[in-house]
């Protein structure tokens, strides 16, 4: 999905047309993916909602891409269009700095840049970002628990919500104890059950 203003309101820096499209988007959204989103693109919408008179969307959860990259990665670059590469995934269409500049012109082909700037937008998304995510899924600690949106009785994986777990590894360790933990077959994901149950070279586990 996506949305791209006209030349003319690009001409006259208008960008009211298409805010309520993402407004709408993040109001639904349980958890938004995005890259440096949080540091950027997320305080970047704020002040447009705010400018426009918009309420802010309602609360929602972030898992930012760069954010993962940098604390869990060693990589030397964090850049969507880097990580794509190391993934193997691809790379941003190649755009420059006059193709920017030539969507302000607001001539006869400004449109057509700007339908082309849709156009390199939307791969960021899909597959860049989406594909990113999903090689990054089993290492982000901190993913929201897909628990919470499941509406099965039996455990899920927290990260992807499959039901597909491997049961039987090493124990989870946790400050509070030892607990049976679990490999999802479908993300990769190392997680835990609900009982702690271990003892090993009998020190106990309250």
């Amino acid at each position: 999905m996506g949305e791209v203003v006209s030349a003319k309101e690009t001409f006259n820096r208008e960008d009211k047309s298409i805010l309520g499209g993402i407004w709408k988007i993040l109001d639904e959204s349980d958890i938004v993916i995005w890259h440096n989103g949080i540091k950027f693109d997320k305080k970047k919408l704020y002040s447009k909602f705010i400018e426009h008179g918009m309420p802010p969307p309602a609360k929602f959860m972030d898992v930012d891409t760069c954010k993962v990259s940098k604390e869990v990665l060693g990589q030397s670059y964090n850049r969507l269009d880097e990580l794509g590469k190391k993934f193997g995934i691809g790379s941003k269409i190649e755009m420059h700095f006059d193709d920017w500049k030539m969507c302000l012109t607001n001539d006869k082909s400004a449109q057509e840049y700007l339908e082309n700037m849709l156009i390199y937008c939307k791969r960021d998304i899909s597959p860049l970002l989406e594909d990113v995510y999903l090689k990054l899924l089993p290492y982000i600690p901190a993913h929201p628990n897909m628990n919470l949106y499941s509406t099965l009785e039996q455990d899920v994986c927290r990260n992807c919500e499959s039901t597909d777990l491997n049961w039987g590894g090493k124990p989870y360790a946790t400050p509070q104890g030892l607990w049976d933990s679990w490999r999802c077959n479908s993300c990769g994901a190392v997680g835990r059950g609900t009982g702690k149950i271990h003892k090993i070279k009998g020190t106990s586990v309250a």
